[in-house]
């Protein structure tokens, strides 16, 4: 279980991480995605691809499980 604050969290994944949001709400803006981005909150299961590379935008604190796939 992790906890992410509130602000912006740029991050790369390197392998597939899932994540299940346990509370709080955040949303990703995916770079070079023409889409505004995905938002997710508690009782959300959220996967992104390895290699993708994105900004999130905490907007109340995130509590989450997260597992990563093995490279």
């Amino acid at each position: 279980q992790v906890g992410r604050a509130s602000g912006e969290d740029p991050l790369s994944y390197g392998a597939r991480q899932t994540c299940y949001i346990v509370r709080g709400k955040a949303s990703a803006a995916v770079e070079g995605s023409p889409e505004a981005g995905v938002q997710f909150g508690a009782g959300d299961l959220v996967v992104f691809a390895r290699g993708t590379r994105c900004t999130w935008h905490i907007a109340a604190a995130v509590d989450m499980h997260y597992a990563f796939d093995p490279p």
